[in-house]
């Protein structure tokens, strides 16, 4: 039987805007990633990813001379995990040509088999 309902925590979720906006308030308050993440409740990767996500080049002209530092927004994390979010899509199978289905059924089907799904669609891709 399968339980929809769980009190355990989720795991692997994606970060919130109120996340990035702890995480920012963290690095102000000088943490370190490893302190953050234990703080927040997550991997260590994942919050150096988002660190190095949100991360911006700043300039700044101190006594006539232009500087250059980093620091973290949380509005250029979250406009960049937007943006990727929406570039990954599946290949859905309509928009595959239906000559590649007719070769792929015939290969299959062939009585010598020369080829496993995997290799055919790297050959056909060739």
């Amino acid at each position: 039987m399968s339980q929809t309902h769980s009190t355990k925590k989720s795991r692997y979720s994606h970060l919130s805007r109120s996340g990035r906006g702890e995480i920012s308030a963290y690095l102000k308050m000088g943490k370190k990633p490893a302190e953050i993440a234990h703080l927040l409740g997550r991997n260590r990767s994942t919050i150096t990813r988002e660190i190095k996500r949100g991360t911006v080049t700043q300039a700044q002209n101190k006594n006539g001379k232009q500087t250059y530092y980093q620091t973290y927004f949380t509005d250029s994390g979250q406009r960049i995990y937007e943006e990727n979010r929406k570039k990954s899509t599946y290949l859905k199978l309509e928009q595959c040509s239906p000559t590649f289905f007719e070769k792929l059924d015939k290969a299959v089907k062939s009585n010598v088999r020369r080829h496993s799904v995997d290799t055919f669609v790297h050959e056909y891709k060739e």
